[in-house]
């Protein structure tokens, strides 16, 4: 007859009962069973027995221990591993090309491509201004910067893109349009045309826009150069940061090495479509000059010569036709009531003083007195006739 060492659950082993153990050898094992043999048993096979159950069962707790640890180190091996999904980069043509490290291109935010409700309009804006090719006077006129129109080339929709983005991290996502990395000159690559950010309301405002003599470069964590020049001897090279949608000079020089390629996403032609539903020319340097004029006030004709200065730079610039700019003059006086046409009238007629004066001899010491030092005098020597067609709707000619 067989004895079996080990329990039903492992598995049942028999021993033969001529088998013996060695007293001297056990030693230890006999102290921890029962040193009175049944009187029917054989004392050294009992005694193997139990021996051999006893390290059959260390056997398997330190088996059992071995795979909780192993299963304990898997676990926290695979929570503190994280697979990097990497990010790819979108051209403003919209392929994906890789990486922002691959392309050198920053990421300017989390979402680049979502956008706000609120920046809709501004795009159609941006859309049309691309398709029908504007002009640094149609570009101004529709307050976008005029060096937009050095950068069409053959592509226009290839050469500029934009990204919604929150880059001030306030929570409230930035419009960024700007150069795409097809752009590669020194002077345009990486330029940013415009940012815009979102007011208390929800509306869309202008952070800051570029134009030939005052540009803009982003250079990573909010941070953006800012160069440019109001004269040949007045030239400035600095370092702004965004912050709750305002800019701060932090009055340092960022190398054009440190200027990063945003990831853009291309203007959609179809965009323009809101903004070409209205065939209505708009004139915003009238909204300008209702909004900066001022009347009876300590200063105020000193106001009307900025003005003056503005609408003789629009006006020599601008390729509208004088008609189209009269009629347009007459919707948007028409839009107001009689007292405002009648205040807006009188506004014109002190911008209209200054204008006449800017257009003779000697009106330095004028441009002086105004802060308009830096004026491209002498615009001109005879009446503007883009400028004299917003007279003559407003009634002075």
């Amino acid at each position: 007859m067989a004895i079996y060492a080990v329990t039903d659950w492992l598995g049942l082993v028999p021993i033969p009962h001529e088998r013996h153990c060695d007293h001297e050898k056990r030693e230890e094992t006999n102290e921890k069973i029962d040193k009175k043999c049944a009187p029917d048993t054989n004392c050294y096979v009992q005694k193997e027995c139990a021996e051999m159950e006893i390290n059959v069962k260390k056997i398997v707790v330190l088996l059992l221990f071995s795979v909780l640890v192993g299963l304990s180190a898997c676990g926290k091996e695979d929570a503190g591993m994280t697979t990097p999904v990497p990010t790819e980069a979108v051209t403003a043509d919209g392929t994906q090309t890789g990486t922002p490290a691959e392309t050198g291109e920053a990421d300017a935010g989390e979402n680049p491509n979502e956008t706000a409700e609120a920046y809709e309009e501004l795009l159609s804006v941006y859309s049309q201004a691309l398709a029908e090719r504007w002009n640094a006077g149609e570009l101004m006129e529709n307050e976008l910067g005029d060096i937009l129109a050095d950068c069409y080339g053959d592509d226009p929709f290839g050469n500029i893109g934009y990204t919604v983005s929150d880059l001030d991290g306030n929570g409230d996502p930035e419009l960024v349009i700007a150069a795409t990395d097809s752009i590669t000159d020194e002077f345009y690559g990486k330029l940013i045309f415009g940012l815009y950010t979102l007011d208390e309301n929800g509306n869309a405002v202008k952070v800051f826009g570029s134009s030939v003599r005052d540009r803009y470069y982003y250079a990573g964590e909010k941070l953006f150069a800012h160069q440019g020049s109001s004269g040949a001897a007045d030239s400035f090279d600095t370092t702004e940061k965004l912050e709750n949608g305002a800019m701060t000079d932090l009055g340092y020089v960022t190398a054009p090495a440190a200027y990063q390629q945003i990831t853009l996403s291309e203007i959609a032609e179809n965009q323009n479509a809101a903004a070409g539903s209205n065939n209505t020319l708009c004139l915003p340097i009238l909204d300008e000059i209702d909004r900066n004029v001022t009347l009876g006030t300590a200063g105020s004709y000193l106001k009307a010569v900025q003005s003056a200065v503005a609408l003789l730079d629009w006006g020599t610039a601008t390729g509208l036709d004088p008609e189209e700019i009269r009629e347009a003059a007459v919707a948007w006086l028409a839009a107001k009531g009689n007292d405002e046409q009648a205040e807006f009238a009188e506004k014109m007629r002190s911008v209209d003083d200054a204008y006449q004066k800017l257009l003779g001899d000697n009106a330095e010491e004028l441009l002086i007195s105004a802060g308009c030092a830096d004026a491209a005098y002498p615009w001109s020597d005879a009446p503007v006739e883009t400028i004299e067609a917003i007279m003559e709707a407003v009634g002075l000619r």
